[in-house]
């Protein structure tokens, strides 16, 4: 489950929402300015059990409007989804009056006087799979993967059989590098 403030959960109910997207690739960071389209598959298990085999790699297919260069396989990418929590766009407040010299000034509607406030959550970590740069177009699209990524070599079991669901579960984690989330991990039948 996300954490996410009040102010989230209200503009998410609201009429009106604003959106913006954060695109981390490397150390560079893209907004939706420098994005012609994304496109995200992702799940969570298949079945009514958790077992091994039985989740989703998601993923990530990513067109940017200009050519990533250096761009490498495995380079990790972040991607967040920002809603306006206050737009200055929507919200012109009246600003009580001030002294000029001597003179008054009556009301005024400022805008921008708060710049659009957005609050992010992310979608996910992903590392590249593929990055295509088309020169005749000036766009790249790049395809990353999950950690998942890090589990497609092969596996070859070291553990004496028959071994419980969470033992095969903890060996493939250890051979792969992953670090598991000691919560989740816990709830795995022994």
């Amino acid at each position: 489950m996300l954490t996410v403030s009040d102010d989230f959960n209200n503009a998410m109910k609201a009429e009106n929402r604003r959106f913006e997207t954060r695109i981390k690739v490397g150390d560079k960071v893209f907004t939706k300015n420098d994005i012609n389209s994304w496109v995200y598959s992702g799940g969570s298990i298949s079945g009514e059990t958790f077992q091994i085999g039985s989740t989703f790699s998601n993923s990530i297919k990513i067109e940017f409007c200009s050519i990533l260069e250096n761009v490498k396989e495995l380079t990790e990418v972040t991607v967040e989804i920002g809603i306006a929590t206050y737009d200055a766009d929507y919200n012109y407040d009246n600003i009580p009056p001030e002294k000029v010299g001597s003179a008054s000034v009556g009301y005024a509607k400022l805008i921008h006087y708060k710049p659009t406030v957005y609050e992010y959550v992310s979608i996910g970590t992903f590392y590249v799979t593929k990055c295509d740069p088309d020169r005749n177009e000036n766009k790249t699209t790049l395809e990353a993967s999950d950690r998942f990524v890090f589990l497609e070599n092969e596996y070859v079991s070291e553990l004496t059989y028959p071994a419980s669901i969470r033992d095969v579960a903890l060996e493939i984690a250890n051979k792969s590098g992953s670090i598991i989330n000691e919560t989740n991990f816990s709830m795995i039948s022994t």
